[in-house]
Formats: structure tokens, sequence, C-alpha cells
């Protein structure tokens, strides 16, 4: 009897200490794709210069330079800056230069790469949601942040100005992870609409997470038609409101291309520079980032494809 409590007793033990060890070598594991923010960290506080450069003199210069003059209005967050109305990051530096009690680039380099760490959590709790396998949602993740934080984009992170383009790709994961979510779905409407609004206004090119998050209502399986009818229009209702406040005394900038301008390329070009410019981030010339774009690009539709069957 002794000795067959004696058994149990080791491998009660044994089980623990595997699983314990499982569990520690998953920490581990999961710190490996994330540890390289430490590593960006120690760049930016090694190599990151706290001086303004190019457009940050204007934007958020002007808005930081304003509030320390106590002449601060909401005018001045709305303005245009080339194409975009950059309200949300011009708040955001404002309110970091408040607590700092000046204008420090380096802490908006590092606010910058704490967005990219929030995004980068943000996808493994959606991989978790949508694949059960650890060890494939380490790798997807790896993969992920090599792709946000590619040798390529050295100089991007030692520039504050990085914050307002990442804004507009964290609002869309975060809307991914909202579709994913079992809550009410007016709720997630109205979620929708506000990331969305704070991507549109943050970079000029966050408007197109309103198109992208349109999908996550069409293909909203669980919905009825109704349902579906009455959450489009809730959700192009506020697309329209946004984006005629948007261009409220909007001016096209002289310096930067018309639309009428693309519209006249031809549709090989459209598409080639609409190629490369995805593939940018991990290309070195215009072929190269072409082809990585479209690789990019069919990937995606790929995962999407299967991501909305099997849900």
């Amino acid at each position: 009897m002794q000795l067959a409590n004696l058994r149990q007793i080791k491998i009660i033990y044994m089980i623990n200490f595997v699983k314990s060890s499982i569990l520690k070598k998953r920490n581990l594991v999961f710190l490996l794709p994330l540890s390289i923010y430490g590593i960006w960290t120690l760049i930016i506080y090694s190599y990151g210069v706290n001086i303004p450069i190019l457009d940050q003199w204007k934007v958020p210069g002007e808005q930081i330079e304003s509030f320390f003059d106590n002449q601060l209005s909401f005018t001045l967050f709305y303005n245009q800056y080339n194409e975009s109305r950059k309200l949300i990051p011009n708040l955001i530096f404002v309110i970091l230069a408040a607590i700092l009690k000046e204008w420090n680039v380096k802490a908006e380099m590092i606010i910058g790469l704490l967005f990219a760490f929030l995004m980068s959590v943000i996808i493994y709790l959606l991989l978790l949601l949508t694949n059960k396998s650890f060890y494939k949602n380490i790798f997807l993740l790896i993969i992920y942040n090599f792709l946000l934080l590619s040798p390529f984009s050295f100089s991007r992170w030692l520039r504050g100005i990085t914050l307002h383009r990442l804004i507009p790709d964290a609002c869309l994961i975060v809307n991914a992870l909202i579709f994913r979510l079992n809550i009410n779905q007016k709720i997630k409407v109205w979620l929708y609409c506000l990331f969305c609004a704070i991507s549109q206004y943050s970079f000029s090119g966050g408007i197109v997470v309103w198109i992208v998050s349109l999908l996550f209502i069409i293909f909203n399986n669980k919905l009825s038609f109704n349902e579906k009818f009455k959450s489009l229009c809730l959700f192009i209702g506020f697309f329209a409101i946004s984006t005629i406040c948007y261009f409220i005394n909007y001016v096209h900038p002289s310096y930067h291309t018309k639309p009428i301008e693309i519209v006249k390329s031809s549709w090989q070009d459209m598409i080639s520079y609409f190629l490369a410019f995805l593939g940018n981030i991990l290309g070195d010339f215009y072929e190269l980032d072409m082809l990585i774009g479209l690789v990019l690009l069919v990937s995606f539709i790929l995962l999407l494809i299967l991501n909305f069957k099997f849900f």
C-alpha cells in the first residue's frame, strides 16, 4: 500500500515537473520575439538624438511651443499638415511634453516603440484566438516583429515622428481583435468607428482602416441580414460624418501629386507602385519592393479568406 502511494507521489511529481518545465520553456520562447523591443530601447538610448528633424519642427513643434506659451487651441491640434490632420498624435505629444515639462524627442521615440510593443501583444492575442498551436503562434509573432522592426527601417525608429504612422496600424489590429471577441454587435460597431476615426485623424493613410474594418461587418456570418444592414448603415454614417469633418477647409498641398494625375497613370504603374509601397519595409530597390509587396499582399488575402472561412 505504501509502495503504491509512493509510486503515485513520484508520478505526480514527475507530471508537475514536466508541466513546470514546459511552462518555463514557453515563457522563454514567448519572450524571444518580444526581446527585440528591449534591444531597440537600448539602440534609442544609445543612438537617439534629442533634436527634432524634418516635419517635427512644424508638427508637433508648433503645438508644443503653443502649449508652453499658453496659446494652445483646438485649431492647432486639428490643423492640416500635408494631407493629414494629426489630431491624435499632436494630443499625445503635447501630453507627453506636459508630463516631462519639456519637448523630449527621445521620449517620443520610446512612445513609438511602446506602441509597436502593444501591437505585437495584440497580434499575439489574435493568434491565440485563431490558432491553438503555441509554437506556430510564436513563429508567426517572430515574423510579424521582423516585418515591423525590419533592419531597413532602422532610422525610422530614431525619429519621434514615427508614432503617427503606427497609430492607424494599431487601430486596424485592435478592430481585428474586436471582430474576434464575443460582445454585442452594436458595441462592436461603435468601437470600430472609434478606432477608425482615431486612425483617420492620425495620418492621411488612416482612412484605409475604415475600408478594411467594413469587411469585419460584411463577413460576420453570425449576423442576420437586418442586423448586418443596420450595422453597415451605422458604420457608413459615422464614416461619412468623420470624412466630411476631415475635408472641411481642406487644401491639397501644391507640392504633392494631384489625385487626377494618379488616375491618368496606367493601371500597371498604379499596381506596381502599390506593391512597391507594401514591400518597401523589406526591399532595397523598386523591383524587389514590388516582389515583396506581392508576396505580402497574396499572403494577407489568403489568411483573410481562411480566417473568415473558419470563423
